[in-house]
């Protein structure tokens, strides 16, 4: 079965989307929390359309490791998602900032209602941990504060992971954050608002003027489509 699921995986990424035969595949490993590459199935699930919505909000409930990439999967199904706006809200209150902002992107990208996810994408802007660091692109996200990290591996895709322990002893490949894309994505939210997010042009501001900011071009593009005057002010260009 977990051969299975991994060549339906495979198929999604070659293809774009989730041939017929395959979703059910991804739908039972999905759910199938010993699978080890159960991450890149609820990802690929994401190219499923509504059927895998129920899938996704049930992984949207459980694990760190598993919200994040349903949160991700449900925002690229988009307003068709619509009956996984209570999970997404739910998931707006992790105590993990990467499913906050995820969870906030998926639901502009579903309901399009900026005055739930504005203060969540602002917050996550200026959290210390989203701030760019030099030389290290990307954060771990790991499921539980007693995961001991063992290793790393990258897949072909050039997405690295961590292999973690379980307390229970339970290995698995737990995926790291792309800060920078994380960043570069919800600044782009911010200018699809428009002047809805009339709120976010400090932060932005300060992004478009720092020089070492993996966002900053993106963020004096959003400057210009919240707020077209700001665009001749210093550190907009």
């Amino acid at each position: 079965a977990t051969v299975r699921a991994e060549a339906a995986v495979a198929r999604v990424r070659i293809e774009g989307e989730v041939p017929g035969p395959a979703l059910p595949i991804l739908r039972a490993a999905a759910q199938n929390r010993a699978f080890l590459g159960r991450w890149r199935v609820i990802e690929a699930l994401g190219r499923a359309g509504a059927s895998a919505i129920p899938v996704l909000v049930a992984a949207l409930g459980e694990e760190e490791f598993a919200r994040l990439p349903a949160a991700e999967a449900l925002g690229r199904i988009g307003p068709d998602a619509k009956e996984a706006v209570p999970a997404l809200v739910r998931a707006l209150g992790s105590p993990q900032w990467p499913i906050r902002a995820r969870a906030a992107l998926a639901l502009w990208k579903v309901d399009r209602q900026s005055e739930r996810v504005l203060p969540i994408l602002i917050d996550a802007l200026r959290a210390p941990a989203l701030a760019p660091r030099r030389g290290r692109a990307s954060a771990p996200l790991l499921p539980g504060q007693h995961t001991q990290v063992r290793s790393f591996k990258t897949d072909s895709n050039r997405s690295v992971y961590l292999s973690t322990t379980y307390p229970a002893g339970v290995s698995q490949f737990v995926p790291v954050v792309d800060l920078r894309a994380l960043r570069r994505e919800m600044v782009e939210a911010l200018g699809e608002m428009g002047p809805q997010a009339e709120a976010a042009v400090p932060v932005l501001a300060k992004i478009a003027a720092a020089d070492d900011d993996p966002a900053r071009s993106q963020a004096a593009e959003a400057r210009k489509r919240i707020d077209p005057p700001a665009e001749d002010e210093p550190g907009a260009r």
